[in-house]
């Protein structure tokens, strides 16, 4: 059986090297555990130029975007993709965003959270609009229109489904939820005992993963503890403004990072906070904070209310910069509270999502 991959930026558009995402990453490590289970895997995506190429074991296809509208994109690589199509493959969708109508009854969709509902201040009249509640019904709908293109769903939490599930009375398409996983580091992390509490915001700087009320809360502490030493970590539209409110702190660093090196940069920290805002699924930056016996501090929104309890395994709250200071205050006051939690948050991470069961899990569906 070949396994085939439809997805837009898998790679750079010149085909040089792999893009930076999460989709990305999930769709890397998939073709790793398919590969080494001995399918031939092949991945078709958008490019300046048509290419063919070698990826690690895997044959990346780059189809020529020119001339080709962001509307037809996904049917421009489906078009490309069916005539290397034979009975008994697999196709894979790289997420439900990109896929198209088609005639392949062997295909899984793969749902990685509810992406379009995400409020901020530019567009809190918008959402709150009747307007707004048309395009948020409209987009519902077409989510669910996606959904029925494929035979099967692998969906990385339960928020997905419980809405579609809400929506529609009996789902044309067959569910299955499998959790993101995090690779564990190779000891168990041991933290740094010199008095600093190190706290890490690691995330794209995008306001809906929380830049703005991060940002604030973390600014009330720096005024009120000498003994915090903050790392923000990532990139973004929103990296200008932040180092612009937090100038005048020295003991705040900004710092770029692969993804690769992600679980890295978190060994040595005692909290993390990851504020979305707007919908996520299981979140990838919680759970290497959570391997990294990190305490951690999470909003209560989409698939992180899969993965945390809040007051045993971490602290979770509704996304606003009053609450990120609340959490953070009673984290800094109370050592012995955080240390267990960091504990649970490491044993959680290494039972719950380790790679073994993630990898488990897919090739089950794929048999």
């Amino acid at each position: 059986m070949c396994i085939h991959f439809i997805y837009p930026s898998y790679l750079t558009p010149d085909g040089v090297k792999m893009s930076i995402g999460g989709v990305q990453t999930y769709i890397y490590n998939l073709c790793a555990i398919f590969t080494e289970e001995g399918y031939d895997v092949s991945i078709y995506q958008l490019s300046n130029e048509f290419f063919i190429k070698t990826f690690g074991k895997v044959t990346v296809y780059g189809v020529d975007r020119m001339n080709v509208s962001v509307k037809k994109r996904a049917g421009t690589l489906y078009e490309f993709f069916r005539p290397k199509w034979e009975e008994g493959d697999l196709l894979i969708w790289g997420t439900d965003g990109c896929i198209c109508k088609n005639d392949i009854k062997n295909s899984i969709v793969i749902q990685h959270g509810i992406f379009w509902d995400i409020p901020n201040e530019s567009n809190s009249y918008y959402y709150n609009s009747l307007i707004g509640y048309l395009h948020k019904a409209m987009m519902a709908w077409r989510m669910i229109q996606r959904a029925n293109m494929a035979a099967k769903i692998v969906c990385v939490d339960y928020n997905y489904v419980n809405w579609h599930r809400a929506i529609v009375q009996k789902p044309k398409v067959l569910f299955n939820v499998v959790p993101n996983f995090t690779h564990l580091p190779a000891s168990v992390p041991v933290k740094l005992e010199d008095g600093i509490v190190r706290i890490i915001f690691a995330r794209r700087f995008y306001e809906y993963r929380g830049t703005r009320i991060f940002t604030e809360a973390i600014k009330r502490i720096l005024n009120e503890y000498a003994n915090v030493d903050v790392t923000m970590a990532g990139d973004g539209p929103d990296k200008g403004w932040m180092k612009a409110q937090l100038v005048d702190y020295s003991n705040v660093h900004f710092i770029s990072y692969k993804s690769n090196e992600s679980l890295l940069i978190h060994l040595d920290k005692d909290i993390a906070v990851v504020p979305t805002v707007g919908s996520e699924g299981t979140s990838l930056s919680l759970l290497e904070a959570m391997a990294s016996k990190c305490a951690v501090i999470c909003s209560n929104v989409g698939g992180m209310t899969n993965i945390i309890l809040d007051g045993y395994n971490g602290l979770m709250i509704e996304p606003t910069s009053d609450n990120i200071y609340l959490a953070l205050k009673q984290l800094l006051d109370n050592p012995e509270q955080r240390g267990c939690l960091a504990c649970k948050a490491y044993e959680t991470s290494s039972h719950a999502f380790s790679f073994e069961n993630w990898k488990k899990r897919w090739l089950n569906i794929i048999k």
